[in-house]
């Protein structure tokens, strides 16, 4: 028995809603709420600005058609249909909403979607003037879509990787002309192709890259070489990898000293393989960074440590951002806690993975050395003292992860109440060594005293007058 429409996930608030409707589920419902809420003279999907659809047959893409309305601003389309006609008509009603839509999300696994989606697909960008992100699976991007993306004012754009269909370097030429932000989902071999001198582009400022290996040397090397002439204006480089890279090391970077980064976010699958020394190399060609992550993209151990965050803080002085995954065990640690280059007033976020630590003291007395300020946004795993012992649990979900820098730090201050804990052990022993050093101190303090007396005394011997003189 399909939910009564009191049950539809459509709350109205202020006009921003998020309606997580899968009207294949239940696509009687929807007609059922709209009906409702006419009869009562609610505006009810009227005020819905955010919506996600899943549509996968006639039927639910009947009731998709429903509700796309005038007023909405985000719009999330999930278009797994058997048929192309289905996503075809969903599509000329697009034009519903191009009076305020900004944000456009079709997404599709089903591979069989033909050209015929094109003509219905651009004219519905072609009616939408405010749109500032779009994101689309590559197999629906035909010639006459990629006319019409280059004729936008995208700010963002998103392209998944789905089915067989291969891009063209013509058409990612057309496609890097528009968005400032620009995401792509490729296989290695793609993005060989695609990145290459003859496809730059200018107003590109923000990349994000998804790369599948599979099929390919995993030769990272060629294409990082080309990047900086291909993007010559990223700021922000945002690099996933899957798969194994075995050739992939410290000088596979280096193209990137040459490009002018602030936010630089690498993940890797092997990233375990890379040593202290391996990571100096990277850090040193990105001193202006601001922002860095450094994780594994895959449930490794991280072979990031303390003295890869202390290399961070020497050659990225301006580094306000830090997401890592250190390896904390005891073989990792480095030899001196005391670190030359600290972190600096400028660090605003830090979000740290620890693997199980095996010294608390010592890990805990390298961060304190690392960051002696308070940092107002701090992430990590929980930080508990039991039985005068700091610990740090492994990591957990990332909703889990979340600690506030005041915990943190006031966790890392107690740890001078437990080494002085920890030297109080015996307080009788304490006691008597106290009073030990008061005796000492008296008898010292009376020594003094004596020693002026007698100085004063010989004083005044010296400045009597000798009888007969």
């Amino acid at each position: 028995m399909p939910p009564s429409s009191a049950q539809i996930a459509i709350l109205p608030s202020n006009g921003m809603v998020l309606g997580h409707i899968r009207p294949n589920y239940h696509p009687t419902m929807i007609k059922q709420a709209a009906s409702i809420a006419t009869a009562m003279g609610l505006p009810l999907l009227r005020r819905t600005t955010k919506l996600k659809l899943t549509v996968c047959d006639a039927e639910s893409s009947e009731a998709a058609i429903e509700l796309l309305h005038n007023d909405l601003q985000e719009l999330s389309l999930d278009l797994s249909s058997d048929g192309s006609n289905h996503i075809s008509l969903i599509l000329l009603r697009l034009r519903r909403c191009s009076p305020s839509l900004n944000r456009l999300e079709l997404t599709s696994s089903n591979v069989s979607v033909n050209n015929t989606v094109a003509q219905p697909l651009s004219n519905a960008l072609q009616s939408i003037q405010n749109l500032n992100l779009l994101q689309l699976p590559s197999m629906m991007v035909y010639p006459d879509v990629w006319s019409t993306i280059h004729s936008m004012t995208l700010k963002t754009l998103y392209l998944t990787r789905s089915g067989a269909i291969p891009l063209k370097r013509s058409e990612f030429k057309l496609m890097a002309q528009g968005p400032t932000y620009l995401a792509l989902t490729l296989s290695q071999r793609e993005a060989e192709t695609l990145l290459s001198p003859q496809s730059c582009s200018q107003s590109i400022t923000r990349f994000h890259i998804t790369i599948d290996p599979a099929g390919t040397s995993n030769d990272l090397a060629p294409l990082l070489v080309n990047l900086p002439v291909v993007l010559p204006n990223v700021k922000s480089l945002s690099m996933i990898l899957r798969g194994s890279h075995p050739t992939l090391s410290s000088s596979t970077f280096a193209p990137l000293g040459k490009m002018a980064l602030t936010t630089l976010n690498i993940q890797i699958p092997n990233l375990e393989s890379f040593t202290d020394q391996a990571f100096e190399p990277i850090f040193c060609s990105i001193p202006r960074v601001t922002d860095l992550k450094l994780l594994p993209s895959s449930p490794t151990v991280p072979r990031a440590t303390l003295r890869t965050l202390g290399l961070i803080a020497h050659h990225c002085p301006d580094i306000r951002s830090v997401a890592i995954r250190l390896d904390c065990s005891k073989s990792a640690l480095p030899d001196n806690t005391s670190f030359s280059h600290p972190f600096g007033a400028s660090l605003e976020k830090l979000d740290m993975e620890f693997s199980p630590v095996e010294d608390e003291m010592a890990v805990a007395m390298a961060l304190i050395h690392l960051f002696p300020r308070k940092i107002p946004d701090v992430q990590s795993s929980s930080v508990s003292f039991r039985h005068s012992r700091l610990q740090y649990h492994p990591p957990r979900p990332p909703t889990a992860l979340a600690s506030s820098w005041r915990g943190v730090h006031s966790a890392l201050q107690a740890l001078y109440r437990i080494i002085q804990t920890a030297r109080a052990q015996d307080l009788e022993r304490v006691a008597e060594l106290e009073t030990q050093l008061n005796t000492q101190d008296r008898l010292l303090f009376e020594a003094h005293s004596r020693v002026l007396e007698l100085d004063g005394g010989v004083e005044k011997m010296d400045s009597q007058p000798v009888d007969g003189k």
